[in-house]
């Protein structure tokens, strides 16, 4: 858990024939605190990523 951020990566096979197989990848904005199960502030040092595109 380098950066503490929950990610939810879901996966979909084609449909009736198609070739289409395609991923959704949902990132936390806010990063988990020490326990675990509750979120903290949100990951500002990581926005940078976002804006150099």
């Amino acid at each position: 858990m380098k950066n503490c951020l929950g990610v939810q990566i879901d996966i979909h096979k084609p449909h009736r024939g198609d070739k289409n197989w395609h991923a959704h990848i949902l990132v936390t904005t806010r990063r988990f605190k020490e326990n675990g199960e509750e979120l903290g502030g949100k990951a500002i040092d990581l926005e940078h990523i976002n804006s150099e595109q």
